[in-house]
């Protein structure tokens, strides 16, 4: 019912950002947009700087490192664990009432980058990485015997 108030032309002429619900979720998809593929840059970044490492040349010890550097590889999902708290924070404050669909709408959208660039990124990156280097620990492994 308090969105539904919130939503009246009468209210949203009363407050101080009149439009401000639109305005601050594009603003805040954007920038949430911009975050994760900041995410997807490093995560490719992780992977090539672990693939050219020269002083690295067994593949085991290479899908070790990429293990190690999950939390560079989650850091879109962690991004959209952040932005929900934000959402939810913004629909708590009174002051901030006139945002409450806003804030909504940061917390779900968030939500779903995060998880959709996660996926992306362990679908187009991490994964093919990871079964070239099995390849090349079976190979290695052949090698060896």
């Amino acid at each position: 019912e308090t969105a539904l108030v919130s939503q009246t032309p009468e209210r949203q002429a009363s407050t101080p950002f009149p439009g401000g619900v639109l305005v601050f979720s594009v603003l805040a998809f954007a920038a949430f947009l911009l975050f994760e593929c900041w995410c997807f840059r490093k995560a490719k970044g992780v992977c090539a700087s672990i693939r050219e490492n020269e002083l690295v040349t067994k593949a085991q010890d290479k899908l070790k490192m990429l293990n190690e550097s999950s939390y560079w590889l989650d850091l879109p999902l962690y991004g959209g664990l952040g932005g929900t708290v934000l959402g939810f924070l913004i629909i708590s404050i009174p002051k901030l009432e006139f945002l409450m669909v806003g804030g909504r709408v940061v917390a779900y959208m968030s939500t779903l980058l995060g998880i959709g660039a996660t996926w992306w990124i362990q679908k187009k990156v991490v994964s093919p990485y990871k079964t070239k280097l099995m390849e090349q620990m079976a190979q290695e492994k052949k090698a060896h015997e």
